[in-house]
């Protein structure tokens, strides 16, 4: 892809996410403090769900490096 469309359509897709975590900021305002302590089970249920996902994957992974090592004659 060439740099210049490349950039152009980073832009139109960063621009709105920027505004929207701005606008987020702008809302809470002086509540965040009350905001981030009424959810702060949501970040230990997403950290809980992220180290899954990763033994999961680290499993999933050596299983089938093992499974490969086993059926290869060579060793």
């Amino acid at each position: 892809m060439p740099l210049g469309r490349f950039t152009v359509l980073t832009a139109l897709g960063c621009v709105p996410w920027a505004f929207g975590i701005a606008g987020a900021g702008w809302a809470l305002g002086s509540r965040y403090e009350q905001f981030h302590h009424d959810f702060r089970y949501v970040e230990v249920l997403v950290g809980v769900g992220i180290l899954a996902l990763l033994v999961w994957y680290l499993r999933r992974r050596r299983a089938t490096k093992m499974g490969r090592h086993a059926s290869d004659p060579a060793g």
